[in-house]
């Protein structure tokens, strides 16, 4: 963002229009395997909008059209990272390098993206010419462009869209070092499905399979997968339905939704406040959302749980959790709320959000919401390198079945 240029971001969501690029992101472009360097320095590349820089920008100087301007840019040294040049409209005045460009907003400048520098420009070849490493492909997810939704198939699900963050898949401004996830925002039909990027950078999931109904999308990004996404599949296994063909709340707190049998969620128990789940109880995403929605945690609270879970590991605070992770509800007073913290969870343990004592700890005002464990024991007369009698063999609360060792209570990926 430019000095000068006054934006006004809101705390939650903005729905005036903004005019945008309805080509291809940063993300989107990282895809292609090649990109000619003439096609990247024509002035006709120029399109309305502020750029954005994934790694920042920085003003190169004042010049007299758009060609000087792109030739300025192209002309930094490559690990600079200049990859898209911005200016005024007028196609004169400060010219500016974009590292990493990503896309465009607003209307006070003109952008142009994917640009190569000079001294790239000689190893650029035509796709036909030559292999493509595999890390050249592009991310795995992409961002859409704004107000519009992810082509059919490619919507992602919660796991999914928790990846794209915690890896920094995607751009964005939360801070999972200091405990920020995915917000859970089911929105009546007024934003996207699935996983999608706010305006400020604020990244959110909606299980709700009907979104952008109501025409209140407009600033906010789809998340998707070229190829196709996990969201289909979620949803149709699940069984998930609106009680309103729109999706739309009706009164504004009541946001639960119809569950086949597909997800399975064990016998439960809500722990005294300070406590924590077992390992083996510690419920996923979808199975604390079920609870909620199916009146399974309002039989043992006394409670409705009439919205999607919040989440909440920390309040922004540090980066290990301080709540019991999985699925909590308040202790006092009681509200229609469940809470989530994905750490030891089976979405977030294969990303590294594996707390101190894989549990969680005990708060003063979380009450866990459990899977009873049930453990198991086998005979086994064959012994390998796979596989030892004397293993501890548990059952986790979605059903899997795996052997116990130490090394599992302290893993992580970083």
């Amino acid at each position: 963002m430019k000095a000068g240029i006054a934006f006004a971001l809101p705390v939650v969501f903005a729905y005036e229009d903004v005019m945008v690029d309805e080509g291809l992101s940063l993300l989107q472009m990282r895809a292609q395997r090649h990109v000619k360097a003439a096609d990247a320095t024509d002035p006709s590349c120029f399109q309305v909008g502020d750029g954005l820089g994934m790694d920042g920008e920085v003003k190169l100087g004042a010049v007299n059209s758009k060609q000087e301007c792109l030739d300025l840019v192209t002309s930094q040294p490559a690990d600079m990272g200049c990859t898209g040049a911005t200016m005024p409209p007028a196609g004169t005045g400060d010219c500016y390098c974009e590292k990493g460009w990503a896309g465009a907003s607003g209307t006070g400048w003109i952008t142009c993206g994917n640009l190569v520098a000079d001294e790239d420009r000689a190893a650029v070849e035509d796709p036909a010419d030559a292999p493509v490493a595999a890390e050249a492909q592009g991310p795995k997810y992409y961002l859409g462009a704004r107000g519009s939704s992810c082509p059919p198939e490619e919507d992602i699900d919660y796991a999914q869209c928790l990846e794209a963050q915690v890896d920094d898949i995607i751009p964005h401004t939360m801070k999972k070092e200091l405990g920020n996830f995915v917000n859970n925002q089911r929105s009546g039909g007024r934003l996207q499905r699935g996983c999608f990027l706010n305006i400020d950078g604020t990244m959110y999931f909606s299980d709700e399979p009907v979104g952008g109904t109501l025409g209140q999308s407009g600033n906010i990004q789809p998340i998707c997968q070229k190829g196709g996404g996990g969201y289909e599949a979620y949803i149709a296994i699940s069984g998930i339905s609106c009680k309103s063909a729109d999706c739309g709340h009706r009164p504004a707190t009541e946001h639960r939704l119809n569950w086949g049998d597909g997800v399975v969620v064990p016998e439960l128990q809500i722990l005294a406040a300070g406590e924590v789940c077992e390992a083996c109880g510690i419920l996923s995403y979808a199975q604390c959302s079920k609870a909620g929605d199916t009146g399974l945690i309002e039989a043992l609270y006394g409670t409705a749980i009439t919205v999607e879970p919040s989440v909440w590991c920390s309040g922004g605070s540090a980066a290990q959790p301080i709540v019991p992770t999985g699925c909590n509800v308040q202790n006092a007073p009681h509200t229609y709320i469940a809470s989530y913290c994905p750490f030891d969870t089976p979405e977030g343990i294969p990303l590294g959000l594996v707390s101190t004592s894989g549990v969680g700890v005990g708060f003063r005002n979380s009450r866990p919401v459990c899977g009873i464990c049930k453990t198991t024991t086998t005979t086994n007369t064959t012994v390998d390198e796979a596989s030892a009698s004397g293993d501890p063999h548990l059952n986790t609360a979605s059903g899997h079945k795996f052997d116990l060792s130490k090394a599992d209570l302290n893993h992580r990926r970083r």
